[in-house]
């Protein structure tokens, strides 16, 4: 569903936020 989407999306931006932090 739509909050299925945006779980995926705003743990995708996590992610990529802490890869550029390392």
């Amino acid at each position: 569903g739509i909050i299925q989407e945006i779980n995926n999306f705003a743990e995708t931006v996590t992610v990529e936020f802490d890869e550029r932090k390392i």
